[in-house]
């Protein structure tokens, strides 16, 4: 049997032992450093991957109502000016006076000329036909469009009539619903409130 005997390290091989021993020794400080800074920066990482994923969800989430196609925001002299025609019941966007109706609850219907600048600047406008809505559908929508300070108006339209007993418009938006649903309302007020659109 021929057994090899372990010889002694040189110098030079003790030496390259010592600094490979070093080197792990310092890839093992800098793994250790680096987790302990991810360590810090993890929560900061969370939260913002969070924040972007909520973004990206409600930038892709449907929003409520139909879109119209928007026919611009001229400007013109007075209601009875000579103007394009709307291509909605009610209007969504178009011509209109610069003139803004009243934020709140109305007994007559606003003329579309002018309704249609409380839109441009950011308005909903809730409309109902008083001969297909009940006197307690209507009592509903007074109490819900009061909880609203600016913005929000609500008022009966009969000419030409409503495709649906109750619509909802906001700047190139309509809603139709066939029955008072308080939640929608909410829902298309909270996403088109407030958005500017000169």
């Amino acid at each position: 049997m021929n057994e090899q005997m372990s010889l002694p390290l040189t110098k030079q091989e003790r030496w390259e032992a010592r600094r490979e021993a070093q080197a792990a020794e310092q890839k093992r400080i800098v793994r250790k450093r680096l987790f302990k800074r991810l360590g810090k920066y993890s929560v900061a990482i969370v939260i913002v991957a969070a924040i972007g994923y909520g973004l990206f969800k409600a930038a892709t989430r449907p929003k409520p109502g139909e879109s119209i196609a928007d026919l611009g925001n001229e400007h013109i002299e007075s209601e009875q000016a000579p103007h394009i025609p709307y291509n909605s019941v009610p209007p969504t966007s178009g011509p209109h006076v610069s003139g803004k109706a009243v934020s709140g609850i109305h007994d007559e219907q606003i003329p579309d000329e002018l309704q249609l600048h409380n839109l441009e600047d950011g308005g909903v406008i809730v409309h109902y036909d008083s001969a297909r809505v009940p006197t307690s559908t209507v009592e509903e929508l007074v109490s819900l469009i009061k909880g609203y300070r600016k913005d929000v108006i609500l008022e009966p339209y009969t000419k030409p009539p409503l495709p649906t007993p109750i619509v909802l418009t906001a700047w190139s938006r309509i809603e139709k619903m066939e029955i008072f649903d308080r939640e929608r309302i909410r829902q298309f007020v909270k996403a088109y409130r407030g958005i500017d659109h000169h």
